[in-house]
């Protein structure tokens, strides 16, 4: 992919779709990179969203037992970001035993998994 192909990518939902990109400079590979990047980051944050819906409150590591995939990363984003999902003030003890965040879809998370469950 060059950077002209760039205009001819559609993505589902693009403002899930924000932080991986190459410079115009780059070889191909890093817009392969990239493209494959953002939507391996939008599908895990789909499927945190999802998980939320279905399972209800979890702590990150909640969600990696039920999605079988480190989300960490994905899940401070939805929370700070993309304001999808928003903090119960509940507390769970991690695998590691200290002390974590309980997230619970929001309304903004609900909108945006619409037609999607």
């Amino acid at each position: 992919m060059t950077p002209e192909d760039e205009e001819d990518i559609v993505f589902d939902d693009p403002d899930l779709f924000e932080w991986s990109h190459a410079r115009r400079g780059d070889p191909p590979t890093s817009f392969n990179a990239a493209s494959d990047t953002k939507f391996r980051a939008a599908r895990t944050k789909l499927r945190i969203l999802t998980a939320l819906a279905k399972h209800g409150p979890q702590t990150a590591d909640g969600l990696k037992d039920i999605l079988s995939v480190d989300c960490h990363q994905r899940v401070s984003d939805l929370w700070k970001i993309d304001h999808m999902i928003e903090d119960t003030g509940e507390r769970r003890d991690s695998d590691r035993g200290s002390s974590m965040m309980v997230f619970a879809i929001n309304a903004r998370g609900r909108d945006k998994l619409a037609g999607k469950i």
